[in-house]
């Protein structure tokens, strides 16, 4: 049985045992993935620190007392760990105590925690699950009507990745990509960001206040001169010879003090007021703004060691002057206080002035956090901030590799520019398209993209998809356009997981089963439904899925064509594999160009994703490696002898728009004897819109209808019946429209072959 590592911290009052089962594994760990080269570079990478914050205490390692407030030892909290927690009274019984970590408050006694009480000892386990970095325990108790703290600090360790140098990479470049971002995830465990020289982080909230401050206090003014008003019943009190008139309601009033020419009598009147909701936010906005900004001013005197005051930029003083004279105009005395809005307000979000105060409002509550997050900690959920950088490494290769080929595409979001709004988006899902100047989509990547069920009224994150089953949410979706393979999508998966498997297949790390599993289920649960609903219409969508976590395997393992590594073979025969993916430290050269390290382990990704962009032909090479049921084999299907249907669509066709951008589904023939064709061996219908052609429709089914079922009728006109085609998919067959007034005919009934010789001969 493994021996049990015991770390102990105690004062006069209480003892608090650690006990961690897995300490010398995660130690091994720590060695062999952080690369530690040499044993005083080991010994640096296990080291943390352990610091009394608050109270007396002293630290023992195993059983070893260490004196002092502030140690060096080797490292005892890990993520992903599991450690039995002992709390003990000396001499006293423990009349109270709780846990508070990164002064979020855990009470031990509370019935959602492990802990439990027996006699005045607690027991009970941690677990820190993904999260790394600096934390601070606070054990809070009451001993003889005494209330009492124990706090210390020390460091919670990744045995994965070295959080102190990898981590911040991540971090760094999520920041690079999206800023503000990462100061969202904040958890219980942090990282110091803060450097020794240079401005304080307050400079940040500072350059996005600076950013937006001319267009706040214009807005302001604006709803000063004009502002929103609303009319409010406001009471009047008027002796009865001031009345206009005598309401109804006040004449037995009247009667009884009609002798009295001194009684004022109550009245109403409908005044236009502007203390409106709307207002008060405003004022409520000014006066925050306004507060922060002097915290913020100090902050940056400091930082910029300004002993005078008088040195401060003048634009300080000038926008401190003009926040205070805003903040002190008469409009406001009539504006009561802010207590929320109670619903959706369409002022806020459209009328002058609001609208930008309320845009306004929203960016700077980032630069809050982000100031706020900053100037104390840096707390990450290390999972989820490794799913972003993932998403932000496949993105970016696709991006360079688009570049490298010679494709000049934009990355947009939804048609638009990248824009700020896309930063909170992210964190619940997002995607980034690229488009070629023409408008032609050459690729799409998407971050917790979501195929819904069957059921459900929303749309599918990834586009024509359905699961039949359950939700499926991937991690990253890789969506590649074949302009040449008439705009043919293939969808590609990765799922980011900061796990790595207790056990390795020839020495190299592999990924947890249950993620490879997931990549298995993915493939199977995601359709392609465009079409229609029924069983014939559905379609695999996903053609490959990886799974990325930041495990060391060599290179020369990873090669596309040869590499043994386990899950590199299984990628080739059936297309499920995963690759490794550990941060490494952005090189630029002279221009600012980012260098690769032809050592990163993100090079074999890279070459993956260029493979695909650069094969031409990517239907054949699909249907190729594709693997048949046994007794099965697929071929090309062969649509020479399939019989193809020519009909004219009329304008007062319902669906002639539809037609036009080839999305119809259905078509009725003229008044017509189908006598010497047999209808039921139609297999495409080819239709000619406004005297031009470009493809054919699948003909799913053949039906009958009277004509005043399909559109109304016109004077004179028989309600006869007609044949209707249930259209299925289109199949373009030349790359634009042409034109084909007189040179094909109407219900003429050819071969495949014969329908694209003829479109042919008209190019």
């Amino acid at each position: 049985m493994a021996k049990v590592f015991n770390f102990t911290i105690s004062n006069e009052d209480i003892i608090v045992r650690f006990s961690c089962p897995n300490h010398n594994r995660r130690i091994d760990e720590i060695v062999k993935n952080l690369c530690a080269g040499n044993s005083n570079e080991s010994d640096e990478k296990k080291i943390c620190r352990y610091t009394i914050l608050e109270g007396n205490g002293t630290f023992a390692f195993d059983g070893i007392d260490e004196i002092g407030n502030d140690i060096r030892h080797e490292v005892v909290f890990f993520e992903n760990t599991e450690y039995p927690l002992i709390v003990k009274g000396r001499n006293n019984v423990l009349e109270e105590i709780s846990l508070a970590i990164n002064d979020h408050q855990k009470d031990i006694e509370d019935s959602k925690s492990t802990i439990i009480s027996d006699n005045g000892e607690l027991y009970g386990s941690m677990n820190f699950r993904n999260q790394v970095g600096m934390t601070d325990m606070t054990f809070t108790y009451k001993v003889n009507g005494q209330t009492k703290k124990l706090k210390f600090m020390t460091e919670v360790l990744s045995y994965k990745l070295d959080y102190r140098t990898d981590l911040k990479t991540i971090i760094s470049d999520i920041e690079n990509e999206y800023a503000l971002l990462s100061a969202s995830f904040l958890k219980d465990t942090y990282l110091s960001m803060r450097q020794k020289n240079g401005e304080s982080s307050s400079l940040i909230w500072w350059q996005i206040f600076k950013s937006c401050y001319q267009e706040i206090i214009k807005a302001a003014k604006i709803i000063i001169d004009r502002p929103k008003r609303r009319l409010r019943t406001v009471a009047r009190y008027e002796r009865a010879e001031r009345m206009a008139f005598l309401p109804r309601e006040l004449e037995n009033e009247y009667q009884t003090h009609k002798d009295n020419p001194a009684y004022l009598y109550r009245t109403e009147e409908m005044i236009l007021s502007h203390d409106t909701i709307e207002n008060r936010f405003l004022k409520h906005a000014i006066n925050e703004m306004l507060r922060k900004f002097l915290v913020v001013k100090e902050h940056i005197i400091t930082a910029m060691h300004l002993d005078n005051p008088m040195n401060v930029d003048t634009s300080l003083t000038t926008m401190e002057s003009e926040m205070l004279r805003l903040r002190n105009h008469s409009f406001f005395r009539g504006v009561g206080v802010f207590k929320g809005f109670t619903q959706d307000n369409l002022v806020m979000k459209q009328a002058l002035g609001y609208k930008t105060i309320m845009e306004k409002w929203v960016e700077l509550q980032q630069g809050y956090e982000l100031e706020e997050g900053l100037r104390k900690l840096e707390v990450k959920d290390v999972c989820d901030l490794y799913e972003i950088w993932c998403f932000i490494k496949v993105k970016n290769i696709v991006q360079d590799t688009l570049k490298e080929l010679g494709k000049n595409a934009t990355p947009k979001v939804k048609g638009r520019y990248v824009t700020k709004d896309f930063i909170p988006q992210l964190v619940y899902g997002g995607t980034m398209i690229f488009e070629e100047e023409n408008g032609v989509e050459l690729a799409c990547v998407s971050y917790n993209a979501q195929v819904e069920k069957e059921t459900s009224n929303k749309v599918s994150f990834i586009e024509d998809t359905d699961s039949m089953t359950t939700v499926q949410r991937p991690d990253i979706v890789l969506s590649l356009s074949k302009t040449n393979d008439n705009g043919m999508k293939y969808t590609y998966l990765f799922d980011a997981k900061y796990r790595i498997d207790d056990s390795q297949i020839k020495g190299n790390d592999v990924p947890p089963e249950d993620a490879i599993n997931q990549m298995h289920r993915y493939r199977d649960a995601i359709y392609y439904t465009k079409n229609g609903s029924g069983r014939e219409d559905l379609k695999k969508e996903v053609i490959a899925g990886y799974v990325l976590f930041p495990g060391r395997v060599p290179l020369e393992a990873l090669d596309l064509e040869n590499g043994d590594y386990h899950y590199q073979v299984s990628n080739r025969k059936i297309g499920i594999g995963a690759f490794p993916l550990r941060p490494s430290k952005e090189l630029r050269d002279e221009n600012g160009s980012v260098i690769i390290d032809p050592t990163s382990s993100e090079q074999a990704l890279r070459k993956q994703i260029r493979k695909w962009l650069e094969v031409e032909n990517g239907r054949e090479q699909l249907l190729e490696q594709s693997i048949p049921q046994k007794g099965l084999h697929y071929t090309k299907k062969d649509l020479s002898d399939k019989l193809v249907y020519i009909g004219y669509v009329k304008a007062e066709n319902p669906e002639i728009d539809l037609f036009k951008n080839n999305e119809a589904k259905n078509y009725y023939t003229g008044n017509l004897d189908f006598a010497e064709i047999d209808i039921q061996q139609l297999k495409y219908f080819l239709p000619i819109v406004s005297g031009k052609v470009q493809g054919v429709y699948e003909i799913k089914s053949i039906g009958f209808k009277k004509l005043s079922k399909i559109r109304p009728l016109r004077n004179g006109e028989d309600d006869n019946l007609r044949v209707v085609f249930n259209l299925g998919a289109y199949i373009p067959l030349l790359d634009s429209m042409i034109s084909a007034r007189n040179k094909l005919h109407n219900h003429k009934v050819y071969t495949f072959k014969e329908a694209k010789d003829k479109l042919s001969e008209l190019v």
